[in-house]
């Protein structure tokens, strides 16, 4: 980051964030029986079994995800992974954005308001569960 980015100078600080760049990003997120209390809910709304519910979810996942890998095929990795990671019960689901090339921050930031599968596009996207 631009030194001149610690400022308390507001105009001087917003125009250093403009020269902040994206760097890779890694998310992990560790299932400790949230999944569960959600098919279970959703078991009950839809009065089916929990496995049914289980794969029902898992189903909605792959179908919503079908509009953001028709614009970005390296999502389909991250919508198989978020659909594995319900599948199974207990698991870490990790995704990991590396930009590729150069992603200022802002304008990520206002692509991510305005076109989320636009904002993706810019990276390349590595998804994995496990244990």
């Amino acid at each position: 980051m631009p030194r001149g980015l610690f400022t308390t100078d507001p105009a001087q600080a917003v125009g250093q964030a403009a020269q902040v760049e994206t760097g890779a990003i890694e998310l992990s997120l560790r299932d400790s029986g949230v999944v569960d209390l959600i098919v279970a809910q959703f078991s009950r709304m839809q009065n089916v079994s929990r496995d049914a519910a289980r794969s029902a979810i898992a189903e909605m996942i792959r179908a919503q995800g079908e509009k953001v890998t028709a614009a970005n095929l390296d999502a389909k990795a991250a919508v198989d992974a978020l659909a594995g990671f319900v599948e199974t019960s207990g698991q870490t689901l990790t995704i990991k954005l590396t930009p590729l090339g150069k992603v200022p921050v802002l304008q990520l930031m206002d692509a991510l308001n305005s076109e989320p599968i636009v904002a993706l596009a810019q990276f390349r996207i590595e998804a994995s569960t496990g244990l």
